[in-house]
């Protein structure tokens, strides 16, 4: 496979029936240099009978490849930028996963993406009283111990996550499901901007202009899964959204743990999804202050373990050690967790 350029990709992404996934195993096929546009014009009208895409005429590759200067053109007016899987600032755990984004447009710094350990701190948009509150604890409590927080801004436990992390000045990070020209939701506008003064990044795989729409949000979850040593649910029902990120966390072989409510909250719907998760097996039940640090413990040894394999597509996150590295002494800016995690 030859590199192609950010710039080839986002038209190759603009031509009709050309997805993602398509688009992904046509860059497999380039084996020359593609210099210019006629020499992506012959690559396309040359692959295209193997891979049943259709007889392009001459102002489908002109419409193509204007929408694409557009999109380069407005992305940069809006302070954002686009790498493709092939730089090397693209985050190594998210290009281990098995469908991962093809091109990258963020807002902010996303050197954290690789440089720290991340965990994504989820839940539904309409968590109890006591699962909000867990969540910002939740977020201060990893962002103080060196964690990028991950989540969607979404409101509810998102909101929450973000919010625990940005109180103890920690680093946070936002997958969004639609362009970075605006934010959804608007409610979130001002946390948006303050995740970007605190050393954050917005992160998106759709171009500007691109406004949310169901199924990209479900698109969006293997994101946040992809980007995290783990996915912490706060609270969740059985259907809920959250249920996504869950699969893709699973699948990629990623830490899965859920909160473990008090008895006074085990009929709240929002936390029928949890008490399910923990009851097959498939999450780490977590409550108080010992069940938190060895936690903590196991995504920091992961981390430690990625950065030491310099992680591939060809050495999954699974088949790296998970050997507990030695106690470390807390630093001072590390909060230790309440008995109980709400107080």
């Amino acid at each position: 496979m030859k590199n192609i350029s950010v710039e080839n990709i986002i038209k190759l992404l603009s031509m009709p029936k050309i997805g993602r996934k398509t688009a992904l195993k046509l860059i497999a096929e380039i084996n020359f240099n593609i210099s210019n546009d006629n020499d992506l014009i012959d690559f396309i009208n040359d692959k295209r009978s193997s891979f049943s895409l259709p007889q392009y005429s001459k102002s489908d590759f002109e419409n193509a490849f204007r929408e694409a200067e557009e999109i380069l053109i407005h992305s940069e007016k809006n302070n954002i930028k686009i790498i493709s899987f092939q730089d090397k600032s693209y985050p190594k755990l998210l290009s281990a996963i098995s469908d991962f984004p093809i091109v990258l447009n963020y807002i902010g710094s996303l050197e954290n993406l690789s440089s720290m350990p991340c965990v994504a701190v989820i839940g539904t948009r309409e968590p109890t009283e006591f699962g909000y509150k867990i969540g910002v604890r939740l977020g201060e409590y990893f962002a103080s111990n060196g964690f990028n927080i991950v989540s969607g801004l979404a409101l509810g436990c998102d909101t929450a996550g973000h919010t625990g992390a940005l109180k103890v000045n920690g680093i946070s990070t936002a997958v969004l499901a639609h362009g970075l020209d605006s934010i959804y939701p608007k409610e979130n506008r001002k946390l948006a901007a303050e995740l970007l003064e605190k050393g954050g990044v917005l992160i998106s795989e759709y171009f500007v202009k691109q406004k949310p729409l169901a199924n990209f949000f479900v698109e969006r979850d293997r994101i946040q899964a992809g980007l995290s040593l783990g996915v912490i649910v706060v609270e969740t029902d059985i259907k809920g959204g959250t249920m996504h990120t869950v699969k893709f966390c699973l699948e990629n072989k990623r830490v899965l743990a859920a909160l473990n409510h008090p008895t006074e909250y085990l009929k709240e719907i929002k936390t029928q999804g949890n008490q399910l998760l923990i009851r097959e097996g498939k999450a780490k039940s977590f409550f108080n202050k010992d069940e938190i640090e060895n936690l903590l413990s196991e995504l920091k040894s992961r981390f430690t373990n990625t950065v030491s394999n310099e992680l591939t597509q060809s050495e999954p996150l699974n088949e790296l050690k998970s050997d507990s590295p030695p106690t470390e002494q807390k630093s001072k800016n590390e909060q230790p967790i309440q008995t109980k995690l709400w107080e």
